[in-house]
């Protein structure tokens, strides 16, 4: 029984972070949305962001959040914050 348990327990925490990533609607969203990571030099301003993120969220049928919630999301995930003329955006990552 000992082995058969071992055999689940990597099939099972695969599925569960199959799962969670499903359910990750900001990771789909930089998925489907933005282009990071690489040589970018644009910048994009919260705001373009925020719409953004609530198109795809109506067709997703998901909560968009917040500007703060989505701002305090994207740092979290590695993201830094850049201004440019006094406004508040993320350059390319």
């Amino acid at each position: 029984m000992a082995a058969n348990l071992a055999w689940r327990r990597p099939k099972r925490r695969a599925a569960t972070e199959a799962y969670l990533e499903a359910e990750d609607s900001l990771a789909l969203w930089l998925r489907e949305c933005c282009e990071s990571g690489g040589v970018f030099d644009d910048w994009v301003g919260s705001t373009e962001l925020l719409q953004s993120r609530k198109q795809w969220a109506e067709a997703a049928g998901e909560n968009p959040g917040s500007l703060k919630s989505l701002i305090e999301s994207l740092q979290a995930r590695g993201f830094e914050p850049k201004r440019k003329a006094g406004d508040r955006g993320f350059a390319g990552g």
